[in-house]
């Protein structure tokens, strides 16, 4: 693997692919289970989605290769998610953007991509890794 990867870069490809793609993408709030589109923009921001879509890139690549991306992300008070992205140790950027695909078209219907279905990727990571939530915590 390479250096670090530019979280902005990322972001960039991100917003477009996902406008490429054409996916109408959604969350759905399970507070009251009503569901919202999301611009591409805001999918891709690193205190947006982002750590969603990285998390499950971050999943594949494990899952191919046994190794993490280094993924570094910390609680955020403004956050959307309440947390955001700070930093990918190690790459390359093209390898993290084909496992994100990879994730994302394995998730997304035909016409739409529910972050919901990566979620469950960046909850099983969190949950497997207590102690980056404890260090962001701090």
């Amino acid at each position: 693997m390479t250096d670090a990867v530019s979280v902005s870069m990322v972001s960039r490809i991100l917003v477009a692919l996902l406008q490429q793609y054409d996916w109408l993408i959604e969350v759905t709030d399970r507070s009251d289970d009503a569901t919202y589109a999301i611009a591409p923009e805001d999918a891709a921001a690193a205190d947006g989605f982002l750590p969603v879509f990285l998390r499950a890139a971050d999943g594949v690549w494990r899952q191919t290769t046994g190794k993490s991306f280094g993924i570094d992300i910390r609680r955020s008070a403004t956050a959307t998610l309440g947390y955001e992205v700070k930093g990918i140790a190690s790459g390359p950027a093209s390898v993290v953007m084909l496992c994100m695909m990879e994730a994302m078209e394995t998730a997304a219907e035909p016409d739409r991509l529910l972050i919901n279905d990566l979620r469950q990727a960046w909850q099983v990571e969190v949950a497997r890794r207590p102690e980056q939530a404890a260090q962001a915590a701090e």
